[in-house]
């Protein structure tokens, strides 16, 4: 997270949060993950799991509520910028990189087409 956060002012902060939809997931009282999705730039922006709550589905059922938010606004192909320790699970949720990842890239674009209703 501490990262991730890096440079960020919170007045830009406080500015994206105003134009992206989040989805946050709890245990019990505590959050435990979180994404946040870009209509306008159809972007899926931040996916965080708490690594005590890792393989366990949480991120999965995170995408899966901003894929259905994106399918919602209209999105049929949904983009994210993934870190290399995130490439194999996008991949295993339905993302191809865009351009092809080489092994052990640091980051990935990666696109996925969204099934529409109907």
């Amino acid at each position: 997270i501490e990262k991730w956060l890096a440079g960020q002012q919170p007045a830009g902060y406080a500015q994206t949060m105003r134009d992206e939809s989040f989805v946050v997931a709890c245990g019990g009282h505590d959050v435990i993950g979180w994404g946040a999705l870009s209509v306008p730039k159809r972007e899926i922006t931040n996916v965080f799991v708490d690594p005590a709550h890792h393989r366990r589905r949480v991120g999965t059922a995170i995408i899966g509520c901003l894929e259905k938010l994106a399918r919602a606004a209209g999105i049929d192909v949904v983009q994210l910028q993934a870190t290399g320790t995130a490439i194999e699970f996008y991949l295993a949720n339905g993302y191809q990189s865009d351009p092809p990842v080489v092994p052990g890239a640091e980051w990935a674009l990666m696109k996925k087409r969204l099934a529409t209703a109907g």
